[in-house]
């Protein structure tokens, strides 16, 4: 009987033992699937002359960025500084996003109003139209797009109600559709192929995630700028642009 008890004992002692080591491992694993944050000052600011700059791109160098000017309807090409080199206008004025593509050398613009995405030559012509499906709330529609020539893919940003990525084939047909949960919104997005990483921008939360391709965030730079709704990055640099502000940031990362 005492022999019994005492073999009782030992095994609650043991399963004890066994559950503390299992919630220990389960606290740390989870502390470990946390999300790193950084803190992001910009080493550079310049001043652009543009009302209400929205989306950013590359051109097909990498020394000139495309900027959308959703007051104006305006497209506008800069140099790394912030200056002016070249401008056009295009018809349509709510225009939130854009991206180069390198197979034609055309411009692709996302349009909130319309909900659709824009193909037009580097003379503001208009190739052709694709519509998107989903919410069409006035303001939290479409707000950025960007390009992967490796997989022929588009990315699309959805601001919120809700946030999303949409994932699509070349001629918009949607692969997939990612909800998004890490800020109070999303104001645009670009595809690096040096590092195959997707850089998403919150206007409202002040931030850039790093993600993968499938929008699963790996690193979330934390800003002190304001109203930020267009990046690009390459490599080391990140330019980001204030809708409000009328300023090009540059950080180093």
């Amino acid at each position: 009987m005492i022999l019994m008890l005492q073999h009782k004992s030992n095994f609650r002692i043991i399963t004890l033992k066994k559950f503390f080591f299992i919630a220990l491992l389960t606290i740390l694993l989870s502390c470990n699937d946390k999300v790193k944050e950084i803190k992001l000052s910009p080493i550079e600011e310049y001043n652009i002359d543009i009302q209400e700059p929205s989306g950013l791109c590359f051109d097909e160098t990498g020394d000139f960025i495309y900027v959308v000017s959703d007051n104006s309807g305006i497209i506008y090409k800069l140099n790394l500084q912030g200056n002016i080199v070249r401008q056009f206008s295009f018809q349509e004025r709510d225009i939130e996003g854009i991206t180069f593509m390198p197979l034609d050398s055309t411009l692709w613009l996302a349009d909130e109003g319309n909900r659709s995405i824009l193909n037009i030559d580097t003379l503001g012509n208009l190739i052709d139209t694709f519509a998107i499906e989903g919410n069409n709330e006035i303001n939290n529609g479409l707000e950025g797009l960007s390009y992967n020539a490796e997989l022929e893919q588009f990315y699309i940003i959805n601001e919120k109600n809700p946030g999303q990525l949409i994932i699509t084939d070349k001629v918009l047909n949607t692969l997939r559709t990612v909800q998004l949960d890490f800020a109070d919104d999303y104001s645009g997005i670009f595809f690096e192929a040096k590092s195959k990483k997707l850089y998403i921008i919150s206007d409202k939360s002040g931030l850039i995630a790093r993600c993968n391709t499938d929008g699963e965030v790996e690193l979330i730079y934390n800003l002190d700028e304001i109203n930020l709704e267009g990046i690009v990055v390459d490599s080391d640099k990140i330019f980001a642009v204030s809708d409000s502000e009328s300023k090009l940031y540059l950080y180093s990362k």
